[in-house]
Order: C-alpha cells, then sequence, then structure tokens
C-alpha cells in the first residue's frame, strides 16, 4: 500500500493525517523528499562525473576498446 501526504517534522517526529492512521496497523518505511533546493553549495565542473576520470585514460587502449571483448575471449578460451 501506497500513501502520500506532505508533513513537517517536529523534533524527529512526523505527524500522520487522521485518515491514514487506521492504515498504519504494521511497521512502515518513510521515504523523505525535501521540497526545498539546496542552494548553498555550487555545483562543481566534475560533480556531473563526466571527464572526472580523464586523466586516467591511456590513449593506446582506447584503440584497442573495439576489439577487447573478442581478444579477451581469445585469450581465455584459444590458448588451452
Amino acid at each position: 500500500m501506497t500513501m502520500q501526504f506532505e508533513a513537517t517534522a517536529v523534533n524527529g517526529q512526523i505527524s500522520v493525517p487522521i485518515q491514514y492512521r487506521d492504515r498504519l496497523s504494521s511497521p512502515v518505511t518513510v521515504i523523505i523528499v525535501s521540497q526545498y533546493e539546496n542552494k548553498t553549495s555550487p555545483k562543481s565542473k566534475t560533480d556531473d562525473g563526466f571527464g572526472s576520470l580523464s586523466k586516467y585514460a591511456n590513449p593506446e587502449l582506447i584503440a584497442k576498446e573495439n576489439s577487447a571483448w573478442e581478444l579477451a575471449m581469445r585469450d581465455k578460451y584459444v590458448s588451452r
């Protein structure tokens, strides 16, 4: 069963609206989604992950990526 409602937490306690209380006869899982966007920390250039590992790239291996799987399987099974 899924219930969705807005509530405010006070001292770590969430008040469940009266119309939902009779449905809570067993333990529940609560998922909290903040309605406020955090604008205190500006997003850095690499926060999205794209390009953040480019310093580890090996240009010689990039050229071999298209045939890497075939070469690995050949090394594993043909050389037996």
